[in-house]
């Protein structure tokens, strides 16, 4: 298990005009599945056995078990059960492989905040074919609700009482399904999205129902009780990538899962450098090693690719070079590491108690900024020492005391802009003192998420996120740019004179050759995510990603070529020097030099 950071106390719960944003953070577009059998929208049998799991099946008179079989395959929407006489609602999905004489695993997956049908908003079509292809039954509960503002927001710890009420549901459903369908007992996981880990977090000490939990964007901010368990009671998946807001609240998951007993060797901390988000690979990832206990490995470096030595076994999350070869790297720990131009080894430069450093720019003047979360450190000597700076002000509504910040670029001191969750600003004095620059959502005045920035030396900026794509040209003023179609985050941007790339999810790159005034879809060997972009000059570049990825083009990404690195864990930044050498860092302090002709 590789630990993203350590311990920086329990976040912040949002305000409601942040819980207004997260109504559809993390929302795929409505694509609606094709309903199941039919059934009776009214009366449901229920288990009515004080909460505790109801055995499922019924002995025979010769003492053999006999499954229940009265439950039917399909999907199933909106359907009911009365819990301490309140209804609750919930979603199931049932494969047509179904077989009530064999135990079927089962995985009930917990929505994140989201307005009506939360429990059909995140990723319900990746998720219920996975449960086809791999035969286990889904089901997602609904959380309860409050009227807010006219709208209904759902959210599992939303309401005071919620989460002692919700974990009576978890169990009663649970119970309620065994009675109906044949449930194999020892394979039945609970997952969740953002509040969702919130709540499955309050589930832990219930092995007797679960088998293993999966985190997805959090982990949890109302302490749990977690018990007392063996090494080897279940296993944990968490996946929270470092630009999301809720990375914060992962290490104190971890302390508690092995305060508890549980064996280190049973978390996978599945590392990535995207935002708030449950993307689609991810149920595919967890499932396997909840289940299997299966996990992607590293394989033999590929060709024109070679290990360097690293300071530091923290992961390093954004890389910048210098116009005399200066390279800087973050990490996830809050460190940043220096490699002057001609050196052949990173040093550390400082060591600062904080969360992850995601943004980080050198300017040709000296001056270097990194960010992430609410801090801000500059250094005036191209990143040889470094001091900590006052945070950026929040312009737009207070989410979290101060601007949480993504990222950052600052060609010089007086030409700063930076970026994050419902965030933006620029400054003109190098960080000491911040000003709005305002990126909303088209046709509304709302901030938007945003995880890259970039400012270009005639002082056009792009800027990408959560559903968010924009440009400010001469006047400063952002416009939004059209979205790509079945992409939901782009995660950096580069720029060499007028051209401009941009990189996302699904292996996604964007060109423009007129100064960013509009953009085209590039054509790319890869549909992993991608993190990182950088380009030499207006022809060689190379992007990173998740799982390693690496494509390589000398023809300004006309052709994207696929470069294999053969590691595991993902790729946080990359620096493309003269000829077409480069250098990648990412998961475990890896850094990876490559040389186009080998």
């Amino acid at each position: 298990m590789a630990r993203p950071l350590r311990k920086v106390g329990h976040v912040k719960k949002l305000s409601l005009a942040s819980l207004t944003v997260l109504l559809s953070c993390g929302a795929e577009p409505s694509e609606p599945i094709e309903p199941g059998p039919a059934r009776d929208a009214g009366v449901v049998e229920q288990a009515r056995d004080g909460g505790a799991p109801r055995d499922g099946g019924q002995p025979r008179d010769a003492g053999v078990f006999e499954p229940p079989c009265d439950g039917a395959s399909g999907t199933f929407r909106g359907e009911r059960i009365d819990v301490g006489g309140e209804d609750r609602f919930y979603f199931l999905h049932v494969p047509a492989t179904y077989d009530c004489t064999t135990p079927t695993p089962m995985l009930v997956d917990f929505h994140g905040t989201a307005g009506t049908t939360p429990e059909e908003t995140y990723r319900t079509q990746e998720l219920v074919a996975l449960a086809d292809r791999e035969g286990f039954i889904v089901v997602r509960p609904r959380s309860r609700f409050s009227q807010e503002g006219g709208q209904a927001i759902y959210r599992w710890d939303q309401n005071p009482g919620d989460l002692d009420r919700n974990k009576g549901f978890a169990v009663e459903l649970v119970g309620f399904l065994r009675g109906r369908y044949h449930i194999d007992r020892k394979r039945t996981y609970a997952s969740g999205f953002s509040s969702g880990t919130n709540m499955i977090a309050q589930l832990l000490a219930r092995t007797d129902i679960f088998s293993g939990f999966g985190f997805v964007g959090g982990g949890f901010w109302n302490p749990p009780f977690v018990g007392t368990h063996a090494p080897d009671a279940f296993r944990v998946y968490a996946a929270t990538g470092y630009r999301d807001y809720l990375v914060s609240s992962v290490p104190p998951l971890f302390d508690a899962l092995l305060d508890s007993g549980l064996d280190e060797d049973r978390i996978w901390f599945a590392e990535n450098d995207g935002g708030h988000e449950l993307y689609g690979w991810q149920f595919d990832e967890m499932w396997r090693w909840l289940d299997r206990g299966e996990r992607a490995t590293d394989e033999a470096l590929g060709a024109g690719w070679r290990e360097v030595a690293s300071p530091t076994t923290s992961s390093l999350v954004e890389l910048e070079i210098g116009a005399d070869g200066t390279l800087l790297a973050t990490t996830a720990d809050g460190s940043i590491l220096r490699r002057p131009g001609g050196a052949a080894e990173f040093t550390v430069a400082t060591s600062l108690p904080s969360a992850p450093l995601t943004g980080l720019c050198l300017g040709t003047d000296g001056t270097a900024l990194a960010v992430g979360a609410s801090q801000v450190v500059r250094s005036t000597d191209f990143g040889e020492t470094w001091s900590a700076l006052a945070p950026a002000p929040e312009f737009e509504g207070l989410y979290f005391g101060a601007a949480y910040l993504n990222d950052i670029d600052c060609p010089s001191a007086r030409l700063v802009l930076a970026a994050g969750y419902w965030a933006s600003v620029g400054s003109e004095d190098a960080g000491a003192s911040w000003f709005a620059r305002p990126m909303h959502y088209p046709g509304t005045t709302f901030p938007s998420q945003l995880a890259a920035v970039a400012v270009s030396s005639s002082s056009t900026a792009v800027a990408a996120g959560y559903f968010y794509f924009g440009r400010a040209g001469a006047d400063g003023v952002f416009r939004a740019l059209a979205m790509p179609s079945g992409v939901d985050w782009l995660m950096d941007v580069a720029n060499v004179t007028t051209r401009w790339w941009v990189v996302g999810e699904r292996g996604v790159v964007l060109f423009s050759d007129d100064d960013g005034v509009t953009f085209e879809q590039q054509t790319t060997p890869i549909d992993d995510d991608l993190y990182a972009v950088h380009f030499v000059d207006a022809e060689i570049g190379m992007a990173v990603g998740r799982r390693g990825a690496a494509i390589f083009t000398t023809d300004g990404g006309s052709t994207w070529t696929l470069r294999p690195t053969g590691i595991a864990g993902f790729l946080g930044g990359v620096a493309v020097e003269a000829g077409g050498n480069a250098i990648a860092v990412g998961e475990g302090g890896r850094i990876l030099a490559f040389d186009p002709t080998e």
